[in-house]
């Protein structure tokens, strides 16, 4: 199982954005040398608590600062946006990284993006199937056209010329999503759920792709690439990993609230994680958490350090990020071994 991390480019209090960016690079190189196997950036707009908007500048920017770590989306919404721009954006990364750059889309967002892109949120299902078949059309590099519901393109191609034969994975947080993926032949990427639901939807893909009429061993190959997101937070005791894990989830609660309108005394779950997709305590709590995640059969599994690093201080940051690297990933990798 290969093990890539998450960040939402968190915005802490009083912080203005260039040193965001410049804590961001921190991570990221220490990443890039610590054996990781990629990083996924987050798309959000207009909220303060993050600095995101703008994926596929960030991971321009990372990718000078890197060498072998995969730079990916996580998720760009592909709703938001013309597809050909899109897609020669995506070729641009990839130019820049040397060919390290990972896909994940969705067709999600906000109703406050919907409305500030001018995108009908009843139509976002339809533009996203529409502009994913052009962005996959453009990636292949070929000189294509189009014409559907919403976009009319003339023959064109794309440059630079990207890499040919791209994965994309498709944000998933159901069955039916994974299903969906399975009708678009993309990868599932699994929404924060317990082993057992990872268990299921695994099922429901690899039933989803025999009903398409792949074989065994392609059905396989698809299956070792599906990923999972899942919470991770790191103490020097269960207690302090527990802290900061309701920290993290009280700050997220606060952006959630910004970004979708809901009012200060609306209902939300309680400030602390209580489902299963989250592993919080010292190294060896996390090694076995991510060892039974293992074993469920996933390719790969993207770690998001509390919610993605809200509310959790530049020092608990790095922390988790050395601790993850010192002990977990030699841990896991020596489990994998066994």
């Amino acid at each position: 199982m290969k093990i890539g991390l998450f960040n939402g480019v968190s915005v802490f209090p009083g912080e203005d954005h260039r040193s965001v960016v410049e804590r961001l690079v921190e991570q990221v190189r220490f990443a890039d040398s610590a054996g990781f196997w990629a990083q996924w950036i987050a798309e959000r707009h207009f909220t303060p608590f993050t600095a995101s908007g703008a994926p596929s500048v960030l991971l321009g920017h990372l990718a000078a600062h890197t060498t072998r770590l995969r730079l990916g989306y996580a998720v760009a919404l592909l709703s938001l946006y013309h597809p050909v721009r899109f897609a020669e954006e995506v070729a641009w990364v990839d130019t820049l990284s040397g060919g390290r750059t990972l896909v994940a889309l969705g067709p999600g967002g906000s109703p406050q993006e919907y409305d500030a892109f001018g995108v009908p949120p009843t139509e976002r299902r339809e533009r996203f199937e529409e502009a994913f078949q052009i962005v996959r059309a453009a990636l292949e590099g070929e000189r294509f056209e189009w014409r559907g519901r919403f976009w009319t393109i003339p023959p064109i191609q794309i440059y630079p010329q990207p890499t040919r034969g791209r994965t994309f994975w498709l944000a998933c947080s159901s069955a039916e999503h994974v299903v969906w993926a399975a009708s678009l032949d993309a990868i599932p990427l699994l929404g924060q759920r317990s082993n057992d639901e990872v268990r299921h939807q695994l099922a429901v893909y690899r039933e989803a792709r025999a009903a398409l009429g792949d074989d065994a061993a392609t059905i396989d190959g698809k299956v070792r690439q599906v990923g999972v997101i899942r919470r991770v937070m790191l103490g020097r005791s269960q207690a302090e990993a527990d802290d900061h894990v309701a920290q993290s989830q009280a700050a997220f609660q606060a952006a959630w609230r910004h970004v979708t309108g809901l009012a200060a005394d609306a209902d939300l779950p309680p400030p602390r994680y209580e489902r299963a997709d989250v592993i919080a305590g010292e190294a060896e709590t996390v090694v076995h958490g991510l060892t039974e995640l293992a074993l469920t059969g996933v390719g790969h599994v993207v770690l998001a350090i509390g919610a993605g690093g809200l509310g959790v201080s530049n020092e608990v940051l790095r922390f988790n990020l050395e601790t993850l690297a010192e002990r977990v990933l030699p841990a896991v990798e020596a489990v994998a071994m066994a």
